[in-house]
């Protein structure tokens, strides 16, 4: 009975050996495949995640990994249109792939917290809501006089845009995480004809030269009062953002 003992033994150390030759003949992701597929999966969260309800049914989930602690941001979603346990699991995964990367390479961020926002419905949707505006930040950026401006800009992309009252709200993403990012919004103070009139403005953005490649996301907030100044004769203007696909409407 001991011998049997000792052989049982035996066999279960060589299959640890194995399971652990195993693990280590796995090939980690690396960091430009992580964030690739961190990409997909970001769309995969946003082709689940639907807005369209009343308030009882919004809801908040923590999305994104802080090197630094905390998310980058929170969806905000309704259960009435939303595959809630869907969407929970695959944010779960985010979640976890961003902060294995994060660790294994070494990802830095700002330790900023990012406070969950308050909720409200608007015309049937579910919104991040706050004291003021009606954002989740109260920090707007102004609207700069760009006519003539030929100002360079680092790669960026826009994942949302939308009119706030009297505030822009653009929400970017680009790749750093070691350096800070600036961004300006520059009125080039041209526009067609048409009514409601199509003005166009520029989204400039500065990386500082940030090697960095963590993935990040950025809510900015900018006052385009002044546009009201310049049609105040109308009641509306549609606003175009270079190098962006579609329009967005700014009553007043």
């Amino acid at each position: 009975m001991h011998i049997s003992v000792v052989i049982l033994a035996f066999i279960l150390a060589l299959s640890a050996c194995d399971a652990d030759e195993e693990r280590a003949g796995e090939n980690p992701l690396s960091q430009a495949e992580g964030q690739e597929t961190l990409a997909a999966m970001r769309a995969e969260i946003e082709q689940i995640v639907d807005a369209s309800g009343s308030l009882s049914t919004c809801r908040t989930l923590a999305l994104g990994a802080k090197p630094c602690g905390g998310p980058w941001e929170y969806l905000v979603y309704s259960t009435a249109q939303t595959d809630s346990a869907a969407l929970a699991n695959k944010v779960r995964e985010y979640n976890a792939l961003e902060s294995d990367l994060n660790a294994r390479y070494g990802a830095v961020s700002d330790c900023a917290l990012v406070i969950e926002p308050a909720l409200g419905s608007r015309d049937g949707q579910c919104v991040a809501v706050g004291t003021d505006m009606g954002l989740t930040r109260s920090d707007t950026l102004l609207l700069a006089d760009g006519v003539g401006v030929d100002a360079k800009s680092d790669p960026f992309s826009v994942s949302s845009v939308r009119v706030e009252g009297d505030v822009l709200a653009v929400q970017v993403r680009y790749s750093g995480g070691c350096e800070k990012h600036d961004f300006v919004l520059l009125d080039t103070g041209i526009a067609t004809r048409s009514i409601p009139p199509q003005h166009r403005l520029r989204l400039v953005h500065d990386a500082h030269g940030d090697g960095c490649e963590a993935y990040l996301t950025r809510d900015l907030f900018f006052d385009i009062s002044p546009l009201k100044k310049v049609y105040s004769s109308l009641d509306r203007i549609v606003i175009l953002i270079d190098g962006m696909e579609g329009t967005t409407l700014y009553t007043f």
